[in-house]
């Protein structure tokens, strides 16, 4: 088989959401306790994983909810790996409730709400990045040139750019992550921790990473993605965290966010998903073999990374659009997600909307997509 372009876009697209994947890795290892080597393999293998299981790409991201309140909160490593767990287990119990089926009477304007939200607060961090950067505005100035200029030469430009992310994390690896603060893991289990961490999150999920994922994965992928199902995303999900938590490995899930970062980089193919799972299985060996290193993202690529995934994201409920109900709802998600920072808050919004659409129209007549 020949190497052609449509192959080159699949590399490149390949590594799309490591910018978010590996700060949230080095904060983790930092902040909480974890061994890199075990978060960089177990995150390549569960990528080598959904690639078989989905055939199509599919993301692995760090539980944002748990990862950054554990940072913000300064949770121990047990304790982070007990609310995976506790993740895993109540997303077995959703697999075995038949998803699917109760999935398809969840309206599509909720899930289109909690992608917008999930969009809103990419650019958000996006923004963030940005801020921490001296060269935080040739960071955004790089994610709306990604936006405005999809293709550069018909190669992805947010592909090309992420895929010098990756190479800049390979060079610019350095020694000294181990070990910083692995005294948490023994100090007693706080479980008013445990259970702020892990609601939330099965909460978020449920919405973004099961109902929301299968949905965006059709969307790009159409009819190739006929193995995204909600049953596979929650077995995967939750069998994944339970066998990541016995071994301190990354807690995780399929967001959406992640599957429109690797779509709008150029992945149409699961073998991009594999080969990202590779090259962190290299990258977990290389840190094993010479004791440890964080890898350093650029932060002007991760500024301009967030940013340009965040406004694609958004796009996603670009149906909602064509009424006055469905743009003012969009607006509160909008203005919500901003106040809050929270997609719980979004997801009550949408589906309290919902459920007043439903009250006051008469049905066949509802004014949402």
């Amino acid at each position: 088989m020949t190497f052609g372009r449509e192959s080159l876009r699949n590399v490149t697209g390949a590594f799309a959401d490591g910018a978010v994947l590996f700060p949230l890795v080095a904060l983790l290892t930092v902040r909480a306790g974890f061994d890199g080597t075990i978060l960089l393999a177990s995150a390549g293998a569960t990528y080598v994983v959904a690639a078989k299981l989905f055939g199509v790409p599919m993301g692995v991201q760090p539980l944002k909810s748990i990862a950054v309140a554990a940072i913000a909160m300064g949770a121990n490593m047990g304790e982070v790996r007990l609310s995976g767990a506790l993740l895993g287990v109540a997303c077995i119990l959703i697999a075995l409730s038949d998803p699917d089926r109760w999935a398809g009477k969840v309206p599509a304007s909720v899930t289109h709400q909690v992608q917008a939200g999930l969009g809103v607060l990419l650019v958000m961090q996006g923004l963030e990045a940005a801020g921490g950067s001296e060269w935080g505005l040739g960071g955004l100035a790089l994610g709306l040139l990604m936006v405005l200029k999809p293709e550069l030469g018909g190669l992805p430009l947010m592909g090309l750019m992420a895929f010098a992310g990756i190479l800049w994390a390979l060079w610019d690896a350095s020694p000294g992550w181990e070990g910083a603060i692995r005294q948490h893991e023994y100090i007693e289990m706080r479980w008013g921790i445990v259970v702020s961490l892990v609601l939330p999150q099965i909460a978020l999920t449920s919405a973004n990473s099961i109902l929301a994922a299968r949905d965006t994965a059709h969307r790009y992928f159409g009819s190739a993605a006929r193995n995204v199902t909600c049953r596979r995303l929650s077995l995967s999900i939750g069998l994944g965290n339970l066998l990541s938590a016995a071994v301190g490995g990354l807690p995780f899930c399929h967001g959406s966010g992640a599957i429109t970062a690797h779509a709008r980089c150029g992945s149409t193919r699961a073998w991009s998903t594999g080969l990202m799972g590779i090259v962190l299985l290299v990258l977990a060996f290389r840190s094993w073999s010479s004791g440890g290193g964080p890898l350093v993202y650029s932060p002007v690529l991760v500024a301009g990374l967030l940013f340009a995934t965040g406004l694609f994201h958004v796009k996603l409920a670009q149906p909602m659009l064509g009424s006055r109900a469905g743009l003012l709802r969009i607006l509160g998600t909008v203005l919500i997600t901003v106040a809050t920072r929270n997609l719980l808050w979004t997801l009550a919004w949408a589906v309290a909307t919902e459920a007043a659409l439903r009250a006051w129209v008469p049905r066949g007549k509802e004014a949402h997509s």
